[in-house]
């Protein structure tokens, strides 16, 4: 049963169901990702399910499950073949990682 509802819409895409997380930036979302899956099963979109929610998603594998870059998006396109993070998402995901790594 879902227990929570992660939105990465904005506030002009769509207005966000009560209760639900707006536009995060990326070590915002996965932090909320992940406090959200400690309760149960969770819904994560933005608008078209295309971006936004599958680099989140990307991130909290990398994060949670000690992937690599290329493994997440991977996994990714087998459970989600419509995914497609943007060159300069997935630089941004890239630099995150390096950034958390020496942190």
């Amino acid at each position: 049963m879902l227990q929570g509802v992660l939105s990465l819409c904005s506030r002009e895409e769509a207005p966000p169901p009560a209760a639900a997380g707006g536009a995060f930036p990326l070590p915002a979302a996965v932090v909320a990702l992940e406090a959200l899956l400690r309760e149960g099963p969770v819904y994560l979109h933005c608008q078209a399910g295309l971006e936004r929610s599958p680099l989140v998603a990307m991130a909290w594998l990398m994060q949670q499950r000690r992937l690599d870059l290329q493994a997440a998006l991977e996994y990714l396109r087998e459970v989600h073949p419509a995914s497609r993070p943007q060159a300069e998402q997935l630089a941004a995901l890239r630099a995150w990682q390096a950034g958390a790594l020496a942190a």
